[in-house]
């Protein structure tokens, strides 16, 4: 088996975002197919620069980095070509460095497959690293799943805790090898790749959930069949606080959306929110991990799903749900109001038995274009 690379090249490019301006008339047709000038946007911890993924040539995408003052110009960080690779969002880690989100479709043997990756790079363009684990010569599988950032941990300047897929190795009689298989949740300094395991990989791992201070409390296992079948069904544990103990939460079914399925933490109220139905309908409603288990209704409406969380803060601290194009938010004491924003959790896991080559990111760092292997 191969490297799946991270391909770092430099293009010396001084890049301002924008469509320029013209008094050309609109074409229709072209205006529906435009793609938005901006599909991401961050402000760094100390307000004072931002960060935007906008288009780029063909189906390719960049990430600016803009300093919020007199005269300043937008400089180009990083170029993803969109062949296959694409960036989704970039958000800080510090004040200086941004942890970012690829995605794209890779053809092989088994035809196309998705695939996922975290890097994180500084916001004048250096210093870039992978976040997510590689697969090397001797790894069985393939890492398709690039893991997700959990908890941005704003105390610790520019580390992270992180769920990595691991894939086992068959370098016997080397001290380099490995038997961690499945998904597992790391420590990581994004800046120099250093890590401590907080949860060992397991196989069956589906998902982890932090409360914002760096603590793992709830975490997902897909319950197999026969013959190793997928079931739909994930089986959610949780921690109650100051334990290392895992104990029930629930079942989740993701065909059919029966049970709850957790999606945040919240630290200071010791209860987790997630989605549930009621009257056929998506809700909001939260659980406490106190050991309880009370279950109390947060938000639903009888005409729509509730879709999505809302989170403010470098904590994400959760503060409402929402649906498309309106949101609606809560606090203790008050049930009702109304909230502008909108956040998202997606994540994905997969695994198979064969490489896939391609390059991921380009780097535009001012110096001759050029490839290297990530190390």
């Amino acid at each position: 088996m191969t490297w799946l690379s991270l391909v770092i090249a430099g293009l010396t490019l001084l890049v301002s975002p924008a469509y320029a301006e013209s008094n050309k008339p609109i074409d229709p047709a072209v205006a529906f197919g435009a793609r938005p000038s901006v599909s991401d946007l961050s402000l760094s911890p100390d307000g004072m620069t931002v960060a935007y993924v906008s288009p780029s040539q063909g189906l390719g995408s960049a990430l600016y980095t803009l300093r919020l003052g007199k005269d300043a110009k937008a400089k180009a960080v990083l170029l993803a070509t969109g062949k296959p690779e694409r960036l989704r969002s970039c958000h800080w880690v510090s004040n200086d460095r941004l942890a970012c989100s690829i995605y794209g479709i890779a053809r092989s043997k088994l035809g196309l497959l998705p695939f996922t990756r975290m890097i994180a790079v500084n916001a004048d363009g250096s210093n870039l690293k992978q976040l997510s684990t590689q697969a090397h010569l001797y790894s069985r599988g393939l890492q398709l799943g690039g893991g997700m950032i959990i908890d941005w941990l704003p105390d610790q300047d520019g580390s992270v805790l992180m769920s990595r897929n691991y894939l086992p190795d068959d370098h016997t009689g080397s001290h380099i090898a490995s038997t961690d298989e499945g998904l597992g949740v790391d420590l990581l300094d994004t800046r120099t790749l250093s890590s401590h395991m907080v949860e060992r990989p397991r196989r069956d791992a589906a998902g982890y959930f932090s409360d914002g201070r760096g603590t793992v409390r709830i975490m997902g296992i897909d319950v197999r069949g026969p013959g190793n079948q997928d079931t739909g069904v994930i089986a959610y544990y949780y921690r109650t606080q100051n334990s290392r103990d895992w104990e029930k939460l629930g079942d989740y079914n993701y065909l059919d959306h029966s049970g709850f399925a957790p999606l945040a933490v919240d630290h200071d109220r010791n209860m987790a929110y997630g989605f549930k139905k009621r009257d056929g309908r998506q809700a909001l409603y939260s659980i406490s991990l106190d050991g309880s288990l009370s279950e109390a209704l947060v938000f639903s409406r009888p005409d729509v799903d509730i879709d999505h969380l809302i989170r403010i803060g470098r904590r994400y601290r959760v503060v409402g749900g929402g649906i498309r194009r309106r949101s609606t938010w809560y606090h203790a004491g008050q049930q009702r109001g109304r909230f502008v924003g909108r956040s998202t959790l997606n994540g994905r896991r997969a695994g198979s038995n064969e490489t896939v080559q391609h390059p991921i990111v380009r780097q535009l760092s001012g110096v001759t274009p050029r490839s290297a292997t990530s190390r």
